[in-house]
């Protein structure tokens, strides 16, 4: 109760003239507030599966605008609104040329974006360092580890970033490619560039929900973490990377798996 005497608090001292959220618990009190103020409140609900943060915002919020057209059904049809799921502008003026510069690869070789860093990604970094001798075989490697590897490896085929932040939008540009976890943001990313990916989310998390909407719509390929083998996770990466057709056949579906411009969309509603 004392938290959220000071979250209405600081809506009185700031009076804001509209409230937009992308749920998380500490929003919950805001929006309220928001409603006893009379202040119209936006929810985005990002994931396929409803946050229980936006499921008690819901009846004081004006509008929910959601990132799947599965989505729609969670949420009132007065309020609900299909948008998509923003995304930076930086993210999309990867350059193939700086790329291939600043990581030392060929153009004449395929290359793997593997982001395997972040919250539960021991296991999954592990199986891509184990499985590593193979894939340089046909492949080069850009591995995302979070910090969560404490030696990554040394081949002009491979390079192993705690995080990428000014030369991730240059990884995707020459990336083939994409092994990833299911978070939205970088699933939202993919989608906007039509990236190929092949989807390890976290297991009994809301990213498997993510994973099976996208691998549903036939726009991505989706691995369960539980019991991947090194020679599974290789064999996987080399029958796709080498598939051209398959490839196109991701770029394809995941480029239509969410609305475009949701950014643009969302300030729309604000404005209205």
């Amino acid at each position: 109760f004392r938290n959220d005497f000071h979250i209405l608090k600081s809506a009185l001292k700031f009076k804001p003239d509209v409230i937009l959220s992308a749920g998380g618990f500490v929003s919950v009190p805001l929006v309220w507030a928001g409603w006893l103020l009379r202040k119209p409140a936006l929810i985005h609900q990002q994931d396929v599966r409803a946050g229980l943060a936006n499921k008690l915002m819901t009846k004081y919020a004006k509008i929910i605008s959601v990132t799947f057209q599965k989505s729609l059904a969670d949420f009132p049809k007065n309020k609900v609104v299909l948008t998509g799921n923003p995304v930076r502008a930086d993210i999309l003026r990867g350059s193939k040329e700086e790329g291939y510069k600043f990581f030392k690869f060929s153009p004449e070789v395929p290359t793997v974006l593997i982001i395997g860093g972040g919250t539960g990604a021991l296991h999954l970094n592990q199986v891509v360092m184990d499985a590593l001798p193979e894939l340089i075989k046909f492949c080069q490697v850009i591995h995302l580890t979070g910090g969560k590897v404490e030696k990554t490896a040394d081949h002009p085929r491979y390079q192993g970033h705690d995080f990428l932040v000014e030369q991730l939008k240059n990884a995707y540009a020459i990336s083939d490619l994409v092994i990833s976890r299911a978070g939205l943001s970088t699933l939202t990313e993919l989608s906007a560039l039509g990236k190929p990916v092949i989807i390890i989310p976290i297991p009994n998390s809301h990213q498997q929900n993510n994973a099976i909407e996208f691998f549903k719509n036939n726009a991505a390929l989706m691995i369960e973490e539980q019991n991947l083998t090194p020679q599974d996770f290789s064999a996987a990466v080399k029958e796709v990377v080498q598939d051209q057709a398959q490839l196109q056949n991701l770029t394809r579906n995941i480029l239509q798996i969410m609305p475009r411009d949701a950014a643009k969309n969302i300030v729309k509603m604000f404005i209205h």
